[in-house]
């Protein structure tokens, strides 16, 4: 992502440094669109109860997640220590995604959802 376009959320002035679908987002729009999907697949029951084609799109919605972790790391001109920890969090979170139990994970994670709601 070099081609240096302003992120797709509408009143946001940002520049835009990963794309998550079809959108480019700045770098906390792109940890809240992260954080909002991971959520609804964590919410999801486990891998195991989930048919082949809802775990192919929950591996494949991850690893979006993961590379998009890359490209805001590779391309924000700069990032807080906040925001450096929010990546890795969405990082790892996306890592868990492939069979796993989550409830306590879930439970762990619900307080930073909660703190990523950007306007």
């Amino acid at each position: 992502m070099r081609d240096h376009r302003p992120c797709g959320r509408s009143g946001c002035s940002e520049s835009g440094v990963a794309t998550f679908g079809a959108e480019t987002l700045c770098s906390e729009h792109f940890l809240v669109a992260c954080y909002e999907v991971l959520e609804r697949l964590d919410r999801g029951m486990g891998l195991s109860a989930r048919g082949a084609t809802e775990a192919r799109e929950a591996k494949r919605v991850a690893d979006e997640c993961a590379r998009g972790v890359l490209d805001v790391s590779l391309n924000a001109a700069r990032l807080s220590n906040l925001q450096k920890s929010r990546l890795l969090d969405v990082l790892l979170w996306a890592g868990d995604i492939p069979g796993r139990n989550s409830a306590v994970i879930r439970a762990s994670r619900s307080r930073y959802v909660g703190k990523m709601q950007v306007q």
